[in-house]
């Protein structure tokens, strides 16, 4: 005989009732406790899931200024939905701020990773977000008999009639708590375009000054730049110089891409040449060799990779401020 034929065996309740003991009776009563812990726990979760809501609708409001689509589902992929919707409340100088340097971020982003975006749903991130503020609540299915308390015996855990007698009613009061309403999305024609550079570009060197998501941006930057180095095998390996024999001629086509006139015709600095003309920036910038190197390299990628956004003011813009003010003194 199973244990549960054991518990159900009139004998074993005659027993139980002998005691003074009813099964039923605690079964019955830890039942009404577990309803009255999800009545309160659904008031709590209710008004947690309006206030969701309402986030979610402020943050759509968001994605709808900014022109909806695959930019709007970055915001919703990448962001929480608290800063969202605290843009809102934001002045026009700040949103703009905060959107020129995510709408750069967002330009930013592989091919692989901007069609990864139309597989997103804002609502589906909004129905998981309902769902976890149920669990969080304690509003769950799970809420059974026994587990408001946590001291039954095994034997009161298997009374399965009574258990069967509160299903219906705690599922009628988790299905009480719904998803409130999210509004459908009603983009602003032009919102994206409309993201413009106000500032123009910006020191690289002072991107923290301009706001957290400048400073991320530029952080990444760092990333992608030391990737690139690592990546184009432009260092020595083991070392930090540059200049290997496999590399120099395609490290001067970067840093000197406009070559040299020779009669008629334009080429590419040869080995020795790319090697005197880092030398002679060297001597005019007071910096070693290789550093002169992956400054240029690094300004070059920046100009490439995030133009528009920073202005890298490295070895190149001081050698020509240098140049310039010669010119002027001599004129």
């Amino acid at each position: 005989m199973g244990i549960m034929d054991i518990i159900k065996s009139p004998s074993f309740i005659k027993g139980a009732v002998k005691e003074g003991i009813s099964i039923y009776d605690k079964a019955e009563e830890v039942g009404q406790e577990g309803l009255e812990n999800l009545k309160i726990a659904r008031k709590e979760v209710a008004k947690t899931v309006g206030d969701l809501t309402d986030k979610y609708n402020m943050a759509q409001a968001v994605g709808d200024r900014v022109g909806g689509g695959a930019f709007a589902k970055y915001l919703f992929k990448t962001k929480s939905i608290d800063y969202l919707s605290s843009l809102n409340d934001s002045t026009e100088e700040s949103f703009g701020t905060e959107m020129m340097a995510l709408k750069a971020n967002f330009n930013n982003l592989s091919k692989e990773d901007k069609e990864s975006l139309d597989e997103f749903s804002v609502s589906d991130k909004y129905d998981a977000d309902v769902a976890d503020a149920k669990v969080k609540g304690n509003l769950v299915a799970t809420n059974n008999i026994g587990e408001s308390t946590g001291k039954l015996t095994l034997a009161d855990r298997m009374t399965s009639g009574v258990r069967a007698g509160f299903d219906t009613r705690e599922k009628d009061i988790i299905d009480s708590v719904g998803g409130g309403t999210l509004r459908d999305p009603s983009p602003i024609e032009g919102g994206f375009e409309s993201i413009s550079s106000g500032k123009g570009e910006i020191p690289y060197l002072l991107a923290g000054e301009y706001g957290i998501e400048y400073q991320k941006l530029k952080n990444d930057a760092e990333k992608g730049f030391a990737d690139y180095l690592k990546s184009n095998k432009f260092k020595v390996d083991g070392t930090n110089m540059y200049l290997s024999s496999q590399k120099i001629n395609e490290v001067g086509n970067l840093i000197f891409p406009e070559g040299v006139r020779d009669g008629n015709n334009v080429r590419g600095l040869s080995s020795q040449e790319v090697i005197q003309n880092v030398n002679t920036i060297s001597e005019l910038s007071g910096i070693s060799p290789d550093m002169v190197i992956e400054d240029i390299l690094k300004q070059k990628y920046l100009d490439r990779t995030y133009g528009g956004t920073f202005k890298y003011l490295g070895v190149l813009e001081m050698i020509d401020k240098m140049d310039k003010a010669a010119e002027a003194y001599e004129g």
